[in-house]
């Protein structure tokens, strides 16, 4: 690193003999999310028509576009590399489904409420909507070659970018350090993005104090300042209709009284034309970009006159790419930055990236799948010098919030003629109870289910196998039908545990093998008291498999889960029933075209017995023979397969969910006591199937054979 800067050095000095007294420039970019791709326009216009520019200081969108200029990369490439990043993938609020662990997988399907809880201290919500870790990952990536600054003054150019102190209320310039941590904290916007605690001080985005860092351009020495305004302008009367409209501008109100002061100082002004465009618009990349040149344009004349001769532009540009290093090849020292309760465990993680090349990808996937595991809100890495040596630092900030986490989510099914079934739940999760990847996790269910369960979750030390036992107790309603009337509701109580020893498969899958016993007590709630009662003791051996390789917890667009178990009643453990059970399900998705092909099958036997009433297998309900009431079919077997399609219609407003799709499916199946006297339905349906806040959701229309139809409504866990 010593070399390029010293190499650096005497081309900017030579460079800026040869261009004598020219006064210095500096250029404030602006923050207004989406909008600030316009920035790269400006820097396209600039460069085009050799304007040197000396200075950066930039906020928010506009720290971002200028530090990547700051190391280096000219417009053009700005421009391919921000054209092509996967903008729903950068900015996303959790991790992805694929880099979750399988244990947080299962937390995401059965618990769907977006919004994690954490109980350190009380219940807690988390600092923002969204951590940043896949955004602070690609700042580190780009700012790799130049490991951790004394001073962005030794950037190809000069950089500042503004946060705000959250607890004193101070605009903040950074000027060393962490580049990607500067990058990500000046974009904090608070309530979205969770703020950076750095030195003491929890930065958020600088446009709450500073959005056109004028003023931090005369501190840098620039003698001329154009500054670029991306903003998003105040609303119209209309727009204050509602709570979040005032809110909104509100802050509009705020931030632009400290843009008027700062292009108060500026010597050029240039304010592209963005109407139309929103702070979230990232795909319209080609359409901003040349916005950027077009302000220019009209203010050609004040800018042309801050030219230089082709001479003098090409040994700047030829200064300023020999301070772009070369990146840092093997690390011999591994640095941590984590709480001392994590940090060695984090230490024996990651020592194998030292004394050979990095692979930034290998890395940022191994950092990716430690962020699905949840324990922290986000991870980053840099480069470190000590000593004239090179070594990979860590960063993993915890969540604030938690262990223990608490996740939620509701089970909500009614139709026009079934009854409405209703179910709050909560997984409580404890993280490292007894070792470092232990888990005790509780679940709690309110409703037309109650239920309390928890299990242990202990790995045997440096292997993918652990122990799981787990205790239970579970009540549950169930509807008794005869000729598809209802003549009963059957309520099911079991109080049991067991004890399983797993295989931990990777990210998409698990095995288990165990042992559970219960008592188990069903009969008649509602209805005819003649109706039979149920009292058994039930033992069992068990075999489970899972894989799941979907994208998505909600609502898949591609992939396949598949779940699978065998059962061995005994009568050896204690159980008074001897039988065999066997049953597996599939839901795998297919793109076709825009949308995605649905595909759903069931299948459970029982064998050679009549299997008791509350081990029987049951169709009907959403997605289980729509048409039908739920639970309307019964049996000792069963099968079932659905066909169907998705078609994307849009996203809901982020604070609401997420995609949403028009779908048709047709489903057939049957429950019955014997293979030979299966009778099979058939149901055809189509509506609205999304993902919201809750968890995802449907609402379709379903028509069956011998006038059977329902319009129903269901959220929680559909495929």
């Amino acid at each position: 690193m010593r070399r390029w800067w010293l190499l650096g050095i005497c081309c900017l000095t030579m460079t800026l003999a040869a261009e004598g007294d020219r006064p210095r420039i500096g250029l404030a970019l602006g923050g207004g999310g989406a909008r600030g791709l316009a920035h790269v326009g400006v820097l396209q216009w600039l460069e085009a028509n050799r304007i040197p520019v000396d200075y950066v200081a930039g906020t928010s969108m506009g720290g971002i576009v200028g530090a990547m200029y700051a190391m280096g990369h000219t417009p053009d490439e700005l421009q391919a590399l921000l054209g092509e990043m996967d903008w729903t993938a950068l900015l996303q609020p959790m991790p992805s489904y694929g880099d979750r662990s399988f244990r947080r997988k299962e937390d995401a399907r059965e618990y769907s409420a977006r919004l994690e809880l954490g109980l350190r201290g009380g219940v807690r919500t988390p600092q923002g909507l969204n951590a940043g870790h896949p955004v602070g990952l690609f700042f580190s990536r780009l700012a790799w070659p130049f490991g951790v600054l004394d001073s962005f003054d030794s950037l190809p150019t000069p950089f500042r970018c503004v946060a705000t102190d959250l607890l004193d209320g101070q605009a903040v310039v950074l000027d060393k350090g962490s580049l990607p941590e500067a990058m990500r904290a000046t974009m904090a916007i608070p309530g979205v993005f969770t703020p950076v605690e750095r030195e003491g001080r929890l930065l958020a985005d600088g446009a709450l104090l500073n959005n056109v860092p004028t003023s931090v351009l005369q501190q840098m020495g620039a003698d001329i300042i154009i500054a670029v305004d991306v903003g998003t302008p105040l609303g119209d009367r209309e727009s204050l209709n509602s709570l979040t409209g005032v809110v909104g501008q509100a802050v509009g109100v705020m931030i632009i009284q400290n843009v008027r002061a700062s292009l108060g100082l500026a010597n050029v002004a240039l304010v592209p034309d963005l109407v139309g465009y929103s702070s979230s618009n990232y795909g319209a990349v080609g359409e901003l970009i040349p916005k950027g040149r077009a302000a220019c344009e009209q203010k050609a004349g004040d800018l042309l006159r801050f030219s230089v001769d082709e001479t003098t532009w090409a040994q700047r540009q030829a200064a300023r790419a020999a301070r772009r290093p070369s990146p840092p090849v093997s690390p011999t020292f591994l640095q941590v930055e984590a709480a001392p309760a994590t940090s060695q465990q984090l230490a024996t993680r990651f020592d194998r990236y030292l004394e050979q090349p990095v692979d930034l990808r290998r890395l940022e996937a191994d950092l990716g799948r430690l962020y699905g595991e949840g324990r922290y809100a986000r991870l980053g890495y840099d480069a470190v010098r000590r000593d004239g040596t090179f070594g990979l630092r860590i960063r993993a900030v915890d969540k604030t919030t938690g262990p223990p986490f608490l996740n939620t989510g509701l089970n909500l099914a009614g139709g026009t003629s079934n009854e409405f079934e209703v179910s709050l739940r909560a997984r409580l999760t404890a993280l490292g109870v007894g070792g470092w990847d232990s888990e005790w996790r509780t679940d709690v269910s309110i409703g037309s289910t109650f239920s309390l369960a928890s299990e242990y979750y202990r790995p045997f030390s440096g292997s993918d196998l652990f122990l799981a036992p787990r205790a239970f107790v579970t009540n549950d309603r169930s509807g008794l039908y005869r000729a598809e009337s209802q003549i009963a509701s059957l309520r099911t109580e079991r109080i049991g545990g067991g004890l399983d020893l797993g295989l931990n498969l990777g990210r998409r899958s698990e095995l288990r093998l165990g042992v559970e016993y219960a008592n188990v007590n069903s009969g008649v709630s509602v209805g005819d008291p003649t109706l039979p009662r149920f009292g058994d003791a039930t033992s069992r051996v068990r075999l489970r498999y899972v894989y799941d390789s979907h994208d998505d917890p909600y609502v898949p667009t591609r992939g396949w889960r598949a779940e699978t178990e065998l059962s061995g009643w005994t009568t050896a453990l204690g159980g008074e029933q001897a039988m065999l059970q066997w049953q597996a399900q599939v839901s795998a998705f297919q793109r076709l075209g825009r949308g995605s092909l649905l595909q759903l099958g069931r299948i459970g036997s029982s064998f050679d017995k009549t299997a008791p009433t509350y081990a029987t297998y049951t169709l009907g309900g959403p997605l289980r023979l729509s048409a039908y009431d739920q639970d309307v079919f019964r049996g000792s077997h069963y099968v079932y397969g659905a066909l169907g399609y998705l078609h994307p219609l849009g996203s809901l407003p982020p604070l609401l969910g997420g995609r949403y799709y028009l779908g048709s499916w047709y489903e057939l199946g049957s429950a019955c006591e014997r293979l030979g006297e299966a009778t099979f339905r058939h149901s055809l349906s189509a509506g609205l199937v999304g993902e919201t806040i809750l968890g995802p959701a449907a609402i379709a229309a379903s028509l069956g054979e011998g006038g059977n139809r329902q319009v129903y409504f269901a959220i929680g866990n559909l495929f």
